[in-house]
């Protein structure tokens, strides 16, 4: 039985917001909340609301929708914020995964299946466009680690084997069924890779451990 949730949505584009609404109001388990045309707004109305989870534009006036997430993220780390936009840039990808995202979804993403994703975020997985998984490969591949020191955090053996399971792009299920652990101890080991790396998505841990040069994915994505 799906588990329902409620959203709001952040987007400049009002024409964007009502097919959004009229798609998703139409889904049993979905309920929307609450709107903002930028991303201040749409952080006043998370903080109003506590929604669980955000489709949040990125190119908005006032405030980007990145910053928006990024603010978001200082209240509540584990916060579930869906990228929903047109952009695929590199640059874009990579600001909006530094922010924590938790999915990253083209425009052009069919409607029927935007609602699955949204479900899949809430469910441990990082829906992305197709396009997007090509990117995020790309910058996994082109990280440049730094020079190891003492201040680098250390992965232990298992959180090593977790992050080896992201880069298979596994479920939290599927992470528990691959190491032989119960779903509540793998979301206790992303939950400390978060925080030892400061980061707020299964995506950003990957960026992270890359660019410090903790975990070569290069050769794995």
């Amino acid at each position: 039985m799906v588990q329902p949730f409620t959203v709001v949505l952040v987007d400049d584009d009002s024409g964007s917001r009502r097919r959004y609404r009229t798609m998703l109001t139409g889904v049993p388990h979905i309920t929307i909340i609450g709107e903002a045309s930028n991303g201040r707004d749409g952080v006043a109305i998370w903080l109003k609301r506590r929604p669980d989870l955000v489709l949040m534009d990125l190119n908005m006036p006032v405030m980007s929708g990145e910053e928006a997430t990024r603010r978001i993220h200082l209240v509540d780390p584990m916060a579930c914020v869906v990228a929903l936009t047109q952009s695929e840039t590199a640059d874009h990808v990579r600001r909006a995964v530094e922010a924590g995202v938790a999915g990253y979804l083209l425009k052009a993403t069919p409607m029927q299946e935007i609602g699955a994703a949204l479900g899949d975020a809430l469910n441990g997985w990082m829906p992305l466009s197709a396009p997007i998984r090509v990117r995020i490969a790309e910058l996994l591949r082109a990280g440049t680690p730094v020079a190891t020191n003492s201040s680098l955090p250390c992965l232990t053996p298992r959180e090593t084997e977790v992050v080896r399971c992201l880069v298979k792009g596994l479920s939290n299920r599927g992470i528990a069924r691959e190491l032989s652990l119960a779903e509540g101890t793998v979301r206790q080991h992303l939950a400390r890779l978060s925080a030892k790396l400061d980061a707020h998505s299964r995506v950003q841990i990957l960026l992270r451990v890359t660019d410090l040069g903790l975990f070569d994915t290069s050769h794995q994505v």
